[in-house]
C-alpha cells in the first residue's frame, strides 16, 4: 500500500495522509492517523472528489483525481483545505516553482561535472567544446536556480527556459550536421522533459505567492 503525507501549512507538521492501492484504489484520507472515513473504491471514477469536515473547526478537506488536461498539465492527486491546496501536493503552485528550481539545479550541476572533466582534460568534452562554456552555463544556471528556489524570481526562470531552449536549438542543429542531417530523437525528447517542468514552473510562480498570501491570511484569521 502506498502513503503520503501532507501538512495542512507551511510551517506546520504532516498531519493528513492519503494511503492507497493499486492505481489510486481503495483511497483512505486520514488527519492524525485517524480515517476520515470509509475506503475510496476508485478515487478515479469520481472526478467531483470526496469532501470531508474536519474536527475542531479546522474546515473542509477535499480529494479529487484531477485528469490531465493540456500539454502542461499532468494527472494528479488534488488535496485542498478549504479550496486551498495542501503544501507539497500536486496542485500546489509552490510545488511547481520547487520542482523548476529542481530541474535548473540539475542542469547546472551536471554541465558543471561536464565543463570540469572538460577543463580536466577528459578528450571526448574536450574534443566536443564541453569545457569552460559548459562550466559557465553550469555557474549561470546555478545562480539562476537560486534566484528561483529563494526569490521565486520570474525574470531568472523566464531566462533559464530561454538559455536552455537556444542551447538545445543550436546542439540540434549541429547534431545534424554531424549526423548527416538525421534527427537526433532522444536529446529532444530529454530536452523537452527538462523543459516542460520549467514552463509550468514559470507559470505557477504568480499563483504560488498568491497561495502563500492565503495561508498567512489563514494563520493570522
Amino acid at each position: 500500500m502506498a502513503k503520503q503525507s501532507f501538512k495542512l501549512e507551511s510551517n506546520g507538521p504532516k498531519r493528513v495522509g492519503l494511503s492507497w492501492r493499486g492505481i489510486y484504489k481503495d483511497a483512505v484520507l486520514s488527519l492524525d492517523g485517524a480515517p476520515l472515513g470509509p475506503p475510496i473504491a476508485d478515487l478515479r471514477a469520481d472526478p467531483a472528489g470526496h469532501e470531508y469536515e474536519l474536527p475542531g473547526g479546522l474546515g473542509t478537506l477535499k480529494v479529487a483525481y484531477h485528469k490531465k488536461n493540456g500539454l502542461l498539465d499532468q494527472p494528479r492527486v488534488d488535496l485542498t483545505i478549504n479550496g486551498r491546496p495542501l503544501p507539497g501536493t500536486g496542485s500546489d503552485p509552490r510545488t511547481a516553482v520547487t520542482v523548476a528550481a529542481g530541474v535548473m539545479w540539475f542542469i547546472a550541476g551536471l554541465n558543471i561535472v561536464i565543463g570540469a572533466l572538460g577543463v580536466a582534460g577528459v578528450r571526448f568534452f574536450r574534443d566536443m567544446g564541453m569545457d569552460w562554456p559548459s562550466l559557465l552555463v553550469g555557474v549561470v544556471f546555478a545562480g539562476l536556480a537560486w534566484l528561483v528556489h529563494k526569490k521565486r524570481s520570474r525574470a531568472a526562470l523566464l531566462i533559464g527556459i530561454i538559455l536552455f531552449a537556444g542551447d538545445g536549438l543550436l546542439t540540434l542543429v549541429m547534431a545534424m550536421d554531424v549526423a548527416h542531417g538525421r534527427i537526433p530523437m532522444t536529446g529532444i525528447v530529454m530536452r523537452v522533459l527538462l523543459i516542460m517542468p520549467m514552463i509550468r514552473g514559470y507559470m505557477a510562480i504568480s499563483a504560488a505567492n498568491d497561495s502563500d498570501a492565503q495561508e498567512r491570511a489563514a494563520e493570522a484569521f
